[in-house]
């Protein structure tokens, strides 16, 4: 997983972090595994909108990462 110039981080249904690698910990370096997805990316304390999760997005899918939405959004 660490050879692609992408960033890629994969959570569960619960929003908990599974697996990324050394792209995705440089650019979010709270990524840990077992922490919640929008505390480690964001320093929330509930799911960001919008959410692929909470949208029931399934499998691996490509998507625009909505960190980045939500962080321009914030400022």
């Amino acid at each position: 997983m660490n050879t692609h110039s992408s960033g890629y981080y994969s959570i569960d249904k619960d929003y908990n972090i599974l697996s990324y690698n050394d792209t995705a910990r440089q650019l979010y370096p709270n990524l840990q595994p077992g922490v919640k997805c929008y505390k480690a990316l964001m320093g929330l304390d509930s799911p960001c909108p919008p959410c692929p999760v909470a949208l029931g997005i399934q499998g691996p899918k490509t998507y625009l990462d909505p960190i980045i939405f939500m962080k321009q959004l914030m400022q």
